[in-house]
């Protein structure tokens, strides 16, 4: 997670920045809660280590 998004995301949204529990990009991470809240099915694979995408959604903002 980028420490400096991280920070303020965690001062102000702590039970949200909790969440992110496996350091996912935060506009990704953002976007999967919302869809996931709303029961939309947005995910490529059954999990994160076997998509294709993984590179997109974790690592350097």
């Amino acid at each position: 997670m980028s420490a400096e998004l991280s920070a303020p995301l965690g001062y102000r949204f702590p039970r949200l920045a909790e969440k992110n529990v496996h350091g996912m990009k935060w506009k990704k991470f953002l976007y999967k809660h919302v869809c996931e809240r709303e029961a939309l099915i947005i995910c490529k694979a059954s999990n994160c280590g076997d998509c294709a995408d993984f590179a997109d959604c974790f690592g350097p903002e």
